[in-house]
């Protein structure tokens, strides 16, 4: 065996024995996909495993990098038997039999009905969307850096959407800071809840940490009045995003 491979620890049966052959194989191997898209056939074609499979399996076995990227090479637009879902941000439903043009559409038809499912006298359509957020979307802290580029990317699409949707829709965000709650009680055990809004409160310039009944009320408010509020982000933290007060 040549000694250069034995140095190396790198063993390759088909390059020892065929030198020449060997690397011709993997010339090959490296423009297949051209010849197959071109001349033989593609990747998906080849039962019972695509290229695609195979070319994973080669890469694991090699312990080579087997991430590929996201996405497909397939004909999706004219190929048979693709299911293609178009996204629509709003859609607005087809009009139904007995229904006048444009009759019960609405600039925003996917919105609830306040109301309507208990048959309220005063069920209403609001025109106003409030997305809840977090406190995190602004600070970048939080459970975890996932939770914290969601929330602010809940605050971005708020904007955007106060652009898009006006004037017919008002759309806010509400972004409660740490908040008393069973959720939190139970999920920390009673000590390090008490622990945890001790520090909060003692930090935040109005003392105190926020209630879902608190978080709740800038909500209402912007459901209901605020008729020239839109595209804003209400900090609803107890001024924790201020930072502790100043000592007196």
């Amino acid at each position: 065996m040549n000694p250069f491979w034995l140095a190396t620890g790198i063993v390759c049966l088909l390059l020892f024995t065929v030198s020449v052959i060997g690397h011709l194989r993997y010339l090959l191997e490296m423009v297949g996909p051209e010849l197959r898209q071109y001349i033989v056939t593609n990747d998906n074609e080849e039962r019972p495993f695509s290229r695609d499979h195979r070319r994973w399996v080669y890469a694991s076995s090699k312990k080579q990098n087997n991430y590929f990227g996201f996405g497909t090479d397939d004909d999706l637009e004219k190929s048979p038997n693709y299911l293609i879902i178009k996204q629509s941000a709003f859609p607005v439903r087809e009009e139904r039999a007995g229904e006048g043009a444009n009759e019960n559409l609405y600039a925003l038809p996917c919105a609830k009905v306040l109301g309507g499912s208990r048959g309220r006298k005063k069920a209403f359509r609001p025109g106003s969307i409030v997305n809840i957020s977090s406190l995190s979307g602004i600070t970048g802290s939080g459970s975890s850096i996932a939770y914290a580029v969601s929330k602010g990317a809940l605050n971005t699409m708020t904007m955007s959407l106060a652009r898009a949707l006006a004037p017919e829709i008002r759309v806010n965000a509400v972004l409660p800071g740490v908040m008393q709650t069973r959720w939190w009680r139970e999920g920390l055990g009673e000590d390090r809840y008490n622990a945890m809004i001790e520090r909060y409160a003692d930090s935040a310039p109005l003392k105190t940490a926020g209630t879902p009944e608190g978080s709740a009320d800038p909500v209402v408010w912007l459901l209901e009045g605020a008729d020239y509020v839109t595209g804003e982000t209400i900090l609803v933290d107890s001024g924790s995003h201020l930072g502790p007060s100043p000592s007196r």
